[in-house]
């Protein structure tokens, strides 16, 4: 769990042409919406 004003993790993310990617790349030039699903089933 993190702390208050604590950073998030810097995770690295797989795109589904496999490419990996750090999270902290991608809000470089502009902001980015963020969204985790969890597939049930």
């Amino acid at each position: 769990m993190l702390e208050p004003y604590q950073k998030a993790p810097d995770a690295e993310v797989i795109f589904s042409d496999r490419a990996v990617h750090r999270l902290s790349n991608l809000w470089i030039k502009e902001p980015m919406f963020l969204v985790f699903l969890r597939h049930f089933g």
